[in-house]
């Protein structure tokens, strides 16, 4: 289990707690209803067609490419200028050989 799902466990606990559990949706900051995994799994089926982003970081926010850059700190400020600051992408390095990726 992943820091941010056990964050988000805990969160819920408390409000269950407080008898406001089906609140929670409500609650949460939209960044926190994002899943990183879901745009991992999609960067790594192969789907996404990677060849204009060959030695550049990418950020990956919600299956869609984002933003790109020579860093990865780069990709995820032009992220967030083109998707607002509650954007916490995905930063990828996409390797120059093909076969480099897994």
């Amino acid at each position: 289990m992943d820091f941010m799902t056990q964050s988000v466990g805990g969160i819920q606990s408390a409000l269950a707690l407080l008898g406001i559990a089906n609140q929670a949706r409500t609650v949460l900051p939209p960044a926190m209803e994002y899943d990183a995994k879901a745009d991992f799994d999609w960067f790594a089926s192969g789907e996404l067609d990677t060849s204009a982003f060959k030695g550049k970081y990418i950020a990956i926010w919600k299956k869609e490419v984002v933003g790109s850059g020579d860093s990865a700190i780069e990709a995820e400020r032009l992220a967030k200028a083109n998707r607002g600051q509650d954007c916490n992408p995905l930063s990828i390095f996409v390797p120059v050989e093909d076969d480099a990726i897994l």
